[in-house]
């Protein structure tokens, strides 16, 4: 099936900026999924162009929540959807634990391998 312009218009864009910091929550594919196919997905939630498979009416209707992401677009979609809000959200985020940070100094350390009943 050939692709309406509005849809070959969409389809011909890319690069599509995620938006993102978080881009290492993003498995490499879905990154690649993302930039590629990003405008067009934000085209079709957004109502700009019109669904026109069953696939595509699905891919809607997970954007509202009516159904839980399957396939690859879907989850990949979603999964920076999520990641925006959490972004945005007044939340206060947190580095990853780093394991050679110290908490402690040696001798607090030390201390705390000592038994407290001696």
């Amino acid at each position: 099936m050939k692709s309406p312009p509005e849809h070959a218009a969409e389809l011909a864009k890319r690069d599509y900026p995620l938006g993102v910091d978080g881009t290492h929550v993003f498995a490499s594919d879905e990154i690649t999924l993302l930039k590629r196919y990003g405008h067009w997905l934000e085209a079709l939630a957004g109502k700009k162009i019109q669904a026109l498979t069953a696939e595509q009416k699905r891919f809607i209707s997970v954007t509202k929540e009516e159904h839980k992401a399957e396939t690859p677009f879907e989850i990949a979609w979603m999964r920076l959807m999520g990641r925006r809000d959490f972004e945005s959200s007044d939340i206060p985020h947190y580095d990853v634990y780093d394991p050679k940070q110290k908490w402690f100094s040696d001798a607090g350390r030390a201390a705390m391998r000592k038994p407290h009943w001696k």
